[in-house]
């Protein structure tokens, strides 16, 4: 987080530089720290090509209009996986959070900002053009998303999620993401 803040201070010469020398820094690590440095801030890092397709691409297009509402907890989820490695009470809030950026990206889609994704999802499925294949993994991911995102009956105990399950879900949104940015255009 100092790093981050550091950064957040420089000027634009200065904080490409700070970058070049911090990426420098972390691949010269003797064993993986499980982070990448990617516009400011620290991230996890996973799959590669994953990353760079589900993650970044996702990044930077959401950090345009009229998505800025998804951005927003997509990079809190992020943030969230990557401090699960120090606190998994963190791997909750990472799938919520995520879960939070598609519902954002639903409400731009279909246009109704007022109902959440489990209210809007046929709606979703429909102005993606989604196969019935793609439609139930998206009912799928809505269903497991909503067992962290709202109370559990009295009675049952909440089972968190495992780090691999978070970073599947992550990439999951990834892919749900890029399929919503997809059909806009």
């Amino acid at each position: 987080m100092a790093l981050e803040a550091l950064y957040s201070t420089l000027g634009q010469y200065d904080a490409s530089e700070f970058t070049r020398q911090l990426e420098s820094i972390i691949s010269q690590t003797e064993t993986d720290l499980g982070i990448r440095w990617g516009d400011g801030s620290f991230l996890p890092s996973g799959a590669k090509l994953l990353d760079e397709a589900l993650v970044n691409d996702n990044l930077r297009w959401l950090s345009q209009p009229p998505y800025h509402n998804a951005l927003a907890p997509f990079q809190k989820g992020l943030s969230g996986f990557l401090q699960a490695q120090r606190d998994p009470s963190k791997l909750t809030d990472a799938v919520r959070d995520m879960y939070e950026a598609l519902e954002a990206m639903a409400k731009v889609i279909t246009g109704k900002a007022n109902r959440d994704l489990s209210a809007n999802r046929q709606l979703f499925v429909s102005k993606l053009g989604l196969s019935q294949h793609y439609a139930k993994m998206l009912n799928d991911y809505i269903d497991y998303a909503n067992e962290f995102r709202h109370g559990v009956e009295s009675g049952s105990p909440r089972i968190p999620p495992t780090p691999q399950e978070v970073e599947g879900f992550i990439y999951a949104t990834g892919l749900f993401l890029r399929l919503a940015l997809q059909s806009t255009t």
